[in-house]
């Protein structure tokens, strides 16, 4: 008799178990998204500096006249495809003159805004991703 008094008393407990842990499941889920999206814009980006510090290294100044406005157009154009536009132009400037062994680097700033769990970060106006590569020309 006393098991079934106890059982009895025991039906509300799951439930407020359940309320006061599912908030801290959900933010942690959350979380986890933000933390994956920034990572991936994070690596789109870098990627579309990549390319195109690469594209203004192989391509010669015989072939186009402008090997550094073929590195930013697809600077620009991978981002594009992503959905993504950089806060300025994408920049790919030669160490001087474009010639063999010069540095050549490439940098863009990308604005980055959370859906969830960022409040704060999105009250002050979210924040930006930066990526450069650098590359020698050939």
């Amino acid at each position: 008799m006393k098991l079934r008094h106890t059982l009895a008393n025991a039906k509300g407990t799951s439930l407020l178990e359940f309320l006061v842990v599912f908030p801290f499941i959900m933010l942690i889920f959350l979380v986890c998204i933000e933390f994956t999206r920034a990572w991936m814009t994070a690596n789109i980006v870098q990627n579309a500096v990549r390319e195109g510090v690469r594209v203004a290294v192989v391509t010669k100044a015989t072939d186009i006249p402008d090997p550094i406005a073929a590195g930013t157009d697809r600077i620009i154009r991978i981002l594009n495809l992503s959905s993504l536009s950089p806060v300025a132009g994408p920049t790919v400037t030669c160490g001087g003159p474009c010639v063999p062994d010069a540095t050549v680097v490439a940098s863009v700033r990308v604005h980055f805004d959370p859906l969830f769990g960022g409040f704060i970060i999105q009250m002050l106006g979210g924040y930006d991703i930066t990526q450069t590569a650098t590359m020698r020309y050939e």
